[in-house]
């Protein structure tokens, strides 16, 4: 809603983010393990950040702690919904690009180039998905705490890394990756039916 020339963001109470869940796991809580399929998160933040695309603006802050999850309860995330939030830093841009790096960007989540005053755009967003991903299966999921994951580490990693590719062309599209999570959640349940939707 649109009080006093400032906009507000209303979206139900959600229980945690995905950064909050890490950091629980790392405490040597098991409840992290509580997120059935981690395919589904990566997948619901893609179509968020594709609708954003969409409309020619970019979130440039996407990291594990603009992740929220809403589940059952505060310790069951089994059937969780994704949300995306903190679009403080998100601009609209024209042309593909912004011609400046805002450094309001979080530290580790950003690329290299865009740091280095070049242009930004919606790639940076998948860059950052890139390490959101990373941090997802390395920090939150070791391997004790989800077999599907453990099946598809190596496979998911190098997918993660291609999100990250130094050029632009070699990155996937906000799209290409919700189909290739897609594609993983099926090889994880071995069900070539299985869909995220």
């Amino acid at each position: 809603y649109l009080d006093n020339q400032c906009l507000s963001v209303v979206i139900e109470l959600c229980n945690v983010s995905l950064d909050t869940q890490i950091k629980v796991k790392d405490s040597g809580c098991r409840c992290a393990s509580s997120i059935a399929n981690p395919f589904k998160v990566i997948y619901d933040v893609c179509a968020a950040l594709s609708y954003m695309h969409r409309f020619n603006c970019i979130h440039r802050d996407i990291k594990p702690a603009n992740i929220l999850l809403v589940g059952q309860s505060k310790d069951n995330f089994h059937d969780c919904k994704t949300k995306i939030c903190d679009f403080g830093t998100s601009k609209f841009i024209f042309e593909g690009v912004l011609p400046t790096y805002d450094p309001s960007h979080t530290p580790g989540y950003i690329c290299d180039f865009a740091k280095n005053g070049e242009k930004v755009g919606s790639f940076t967003d998948v860059f950052s998905l890139g390490e959101t991903m990373k941090c997802f299966l390395v920090d939150s999921f070791p391997r004790y705490f989800n077999p599907a994951l453990d099946r598809l580490s190596d496979k998911w990693m190098l997918f993660a890394e291609t999100l990250k590719a130094p050029l632009l062309e070699d990155r996937p599209s906000v799209n290409k990756v919700s189909e290739q999570m897609i594609v993983f959640a099926q090889m994880a349940t071995l069900d070539p039916l299985a869909t995220l939707d």
